[in-house]
């Protein structure tokens, strides 16, 4: 018979599972886009917002 999970073991798979979704992929991608697009436009004119 298999063991029940722990409550920290259920979070922990919940966690992972929800990093892997698609749409917390596609949030973290427009993110670092964002950052990228933002630090280069800092680097342009560092006064930039």
């Amino acid at each position: 018979m298999k063991k029940k999970p722990t409550k920290k073991e259920r979070s922990e798979r919940a966690r992972l599972e929800a990093e892997n979704s698609p749409i917390v992929r596609q949030l973290r991608e427009l993110y670092e886009r964002g950052m990228a697009e933002l630090a280069e436009r800092r680097r342009l004119d560092p006064d930039a917002r």
